[in-house]
């Protein structure tokens, strides 16, 4: 992956499967700015949410927790975290469910499993990075302005463009 290195990122992956970690974390080594933290169970993961992950890829059938009480658990932990499902079969009831829970995606375990994730990290990539864009925007707006808030809520679009962060 070749991505701009604008934000160095964590990763959690919680897969059972040897096969799926190997591939997962194969593809994250390729990229210098990530940590990569790999556990086989749901709860071994939760108890290690202190390293502050960008990114959770887990497989829904972990054995020891239920995959929406997982998610609840990492969103109630940091609703920042990027939560990625991995999913046997497509199940349109259950996808919706854990979408409603705040999941950023989820990715069937088909033969299109590797370009997937490499989209999806992609993708969450750039968000991550414009996140930080727009921090360091509000940084340099607050230090060689000195902006009163007043001033800085007067603009709309400044305004929607620091909520973003």
């Amino acid at each position: 992956m070749s991505y701009p290195s604008l934000t160095y990122y964590k990763v959690i992956v919680v897969v059972g499967n040897p096969m799926y970690q190997h591939l997962f974390t194969n593809i994250l080594d390729a990229d210098d700015d990530c940590d990569i933290y790999t556990f086989e169970s749901g709860e071994e993961s939760l108890r290690h949410l202190k390293l502050q992950p960008d990114i959770i890829f887990v497989d829904a059938s972990i054995e020891d927790v239920k995959i929406e009480r997982f998610c609840a658990a990492v969103k109630k932990y940091d609703g920042r975290t990027e939560i990625v499902v991995l999913l046997e079969k497509e199940d349109s009831r259950a996808v919706l469910s854990l979408l409603q829970q705040g999941i950023y995606d989820y990715i069937l375990k088909d033969g299109y499993i590797k370009a997937r994730f490499i989209a999806i990290t992609g993708n969450i990539r750039k968000k991550l990075s414009l996140i930080k864009t727009i921090r360091r925007f509000d940084y340099e707006l607050n230090d060689r302005f000195s902006l009163h808030p007043d001033v800085k809520n007067s603009s709309d679009t400044i305004s929607e463009i620091l909520t973003l962060a």
